[in-house]
C-alpha cells in the first residue's frame, strides 16, 4: 500500500512586439511548472519490511519553456518566419530504498522512467510565397537537439534531428485544394551508452531502454 500527495505550481506570460510599418511581428512567451510529490509505503508499518523495494519517493520536477518567433511580410504575398523552443525538464527526485530489499539492476531500470531528465533546443525557418490563383509555395528547415539523462546510465542517447522541407499548394476545384510536400529528416545520435550499475535494462522486454530517444 502507499499513501501519496502532490502538488503543483505554475506560472507563465507573452510579450509581443509589432512593428506595422515594417510588416514585422516579434513574439515571445515562457511558461514554467513545479511539481512535487511524496509517496510512502504504507505497508512497512504493520511489519512487513520487504514488502516493497522501495519506502518513499519525493518528487521534485521543475519543466520550463521559452518560445520566440520572428515574423515578417516585407512584401505581398511572402512571408518570412524564425523561430526558437526551448524545454527543460529538471529531475531532482530521488527514491530511499528498502533497506530489507535487495536492489537488482530490473529495480533500478524501472526506476528509470522516474528520475529521468531532459532539455530540447529548436531552431529554425520558414519561407513562403502565395501567388495569384490561390498558390503557394513554401519550406523551412528545423533543428532539433535534445539532451538526454537518467538516474544509473550516465550517458544515454543525445540526439541532433534535422528536417528539411518544402511544399507547392494548388487549387484542384472550386472547393478543393491539393499540395504536394517533400521532406527530409536526418537523426545523429551518440550510440554510446554507460551502462553504469546494469541499470539499462527495460523489465518488459530486457534491452536497453529504448523510450529514451522518443522525448
Amino acid at each position: 500500500d502507499e499513501l501519496a500527495m502532490s502538488a503543483q505550481v505554475r506560472g507563465g506570460g507573452e510579450l509581443a512586439l509589432r512593428l506595422p510599418e515594417y510588416h514585422t511581428t516579434l513574439t515571445a512567451n515562457g511558461k514554467f511548472s513545479h511539481l512535487s510529490s511524496d509517496a510512502i509505503d504504507s505497508s512497512r508499518s504493520s511489519g512487513n519490511t520487504a514488502a516493497t523495494a522501495w519506502d518513499q519517493y519525493e518528487g521534485d520536477i521543475d519543466n520550463t519553456i521559452f518560445n520566440a518567433s520572428l515574423v515578417t511580410s516585407p512584401f505581398k504575398g511572402f512571408t518570412a518566419k524564425l523561430y526558437t523552443r526551448w524545454f527543460d525538464r529538471d529531475n531532482d527526485s530521488e527514491i530511499k530504498y528498502n533497506p530489507a530489499v535487495t536492489i537488482t539492476p530490473t529495480i533500478l531500470a524501472r526506476d528509470q522512467m522516474s528520475l529521468f531528465e531532459y532539455s530540447k533546443q529548436t531552431f529554425g525557418g520558414e519561407l513562403s510565397q502565395r501567388f495569384g490563383g490561390g498558390y503557394k509555395l513554401s519550406g523551412g528547415y528545423e533543428l532539433v537537439s535534445t539532451d538526454r539523462n537518467a538516474y544509473g546510465i550516465t550517458k544515454v542517447r543525445d540526439t541532433d534531428d534535422q528536417r528539411a522541407w518544402t511544399q507547392f499548394n494548388a487549387p484542384l476545384g472550386d472547393s478543393v485544394d491539393g499540395h504536394i510536400r517533400y521532406q527530409f529528416l536526418n537523426r545523429d545520435s551518440s550510440d554510446t551508452v554507460d551502462t553504469t550499475d546494469g541499470a539499462v535494462t527495460n523489465p518488459s522486454s530486457g534491452v536497453i531502454a529504448p523510450w529514451f530517444s522518443y522525448v
